[in-house]
């Protein structure tokens, strides 16, 4: 059993490693059976319906992780909500997979996500953890609303460690805020 406290070692060890995986998740869905024909999907229809829309987080995020509430495996909980936040870049394909690291490079993430309606996303993804080898892994899950201009989402995230025989270590709670990233500029050079 983990007992932390708001400034122990362990607890700022799982929020640089655990947080880093916050939204993030893999490509490999993107090319399912059929290129292009994402499971993620009901139809190809609807896959091109995501392409397409105006509000899709297809694309590149700046998320802000905000931990709020560590609840150890013995029910003890410890409040996070004066902890610093951590930013994480995520990548949402056209197929249904995110992929995604944090701001200092240590993790990256895999998973998938989906459209729930009225602008409403759900993802979830796992992480090994940097644990030398004993093989504990974060699963996060997350629901969060996408603004109406397509720029911003807010949501709440669960973030479960479990052990490498799937026993639950603790439970992170919080809330993420993300800023679409647009990578493109303008080029005012001609190539002709």
């Amino acid at each position: 059993m983990i007992n932390l406290n708001r400034d122990s070692s362990v607890t700022k060890y799982f929020l640089k490693f655990a947080l880093i995986s916050i939204l993030a998740v893999s490509t490999t869905s993107f090319a399912d059976n059929d290129y292009g024909k994402s499971t993620h999907f009901n139809n190809e229809q609807q896959l091109l319906k995501a392409f397409h829309e105006k509000n899709s987080i297809r694309g590149s995020w700046k998320a802000t992780v905000l931990p709020i509430l560590l609840t150890n495996a013995d029910g003890s909980t410890v409040d996070l909500s004066n902890s610093p936040a951590i930013i994480n870049y995520n990548v949402f394909t056209l197929g249904g997979s995110v992929v995604g690291s944090d701001d200092i490079g240590n993790a990256v993430a895999f998973g998938d996500w989906q459209p729930l309606g009225n602008q409403k996303f759900e993802t979830g993804f796992t992480q090994p953890t940097s644990d030398g080898g004993k093989g504990s892994i974060y699963t996060i899950h997350a629901i969060f609303t996408l603004s109406d201009d397509g720029k911003t989402f807010s949501g709440n995230f669960t973030n479960n460690l479990t052990d490498a025989k799937g026993n639950l270590l603790m439970t992170l709670d919080g809330h993420v805020n993300a800023t679409r990233m647009i990578n493109i500029a303008p080029v005012n050079k001609n190539y002709d």
